[in-house]
């Protein structure tokens, strides 16, 4: 099957080209990225959010990465499929008292508190994801809930000082800091 290179998106990173052949009835559009290292294989990832990616060789060809894609053509196609069906069941948020929300690898039920006359504030307690606003809205929860989530990215990536040694990114003390008799006899 001859199919042609196509730049799909205009306004794409010269560095990340895309490139798209047909499939099943679908047109499955490629983000392409160089590799690192002097390989010579063709990466192919397929992310749960419908991207479809491809590390290169530098010296390859556009043709020769989609000719190499096409090989795989089955396989992307049924991963975007399986992605897919994972997606229809999944209901959207409502952002109300009750859902189960994951934040920082544990599941934890949220809770609305409307309170006009107190401090809008987020919190975890007893398993709990507490949101205290003035007024209820899904928007405003959503938002609230973001800021905590985003507020936890920024330290778990913060590095730890040299000089607090056994303690976590999150200013924790760890288990074998606290208890030098679990520590690892190797370390």
């Amino acid at each position: 099957m001859s199919v042609p290179i196509v730049r799909s998106e205009p306004d794409a990173p010269a560095d990340r080209p895309t490139l798209a052949f047909h499939y099943g009835g679908e047109r499955i559009a490629v983000e392409r990225s160089c590799r690192s290292r002097d390989v010579q294989r063709v990466l192919i990832k397929v992310d749960p959010d419908g991207r479809v990616r491809v590390q290169a060789p530098a010296g390859a060809s556009d043709a020769e990465v989609l000719q190499a894609v096409k090989k795989r053509g089955r396989w992307i196609y049924e991963q975007l499929r399986t992605f897919r069906a994972q997606c229809a069941h999944v209901t959207p948020r409502q952002y109300l008292s009750g859902e189960s929300h994951h934040y920082l690898g544990r599941r934890h039920v949220l809770k609305v508190i409307e309170a006009p006359n107190e401090t809008q504030q987020v919190r975890l307690l007893r398993g709990r994801l507490e949101v205290s606003l003035h007024r209820k809205s899904p928007e405003k929860v959503r938002s609230a809930a973001a800021r905590l989530v985003q507020g936890a990215c920024s330290r778990s990536v913060r590095q730890t000082p040299a000089g607090n040694a056994g303690t976590s990114a999150m200013g924790n003390r760890s288990p074998t800091a606290a208890h030098p008799e679990h520590a690892d006899p190797m370390g």
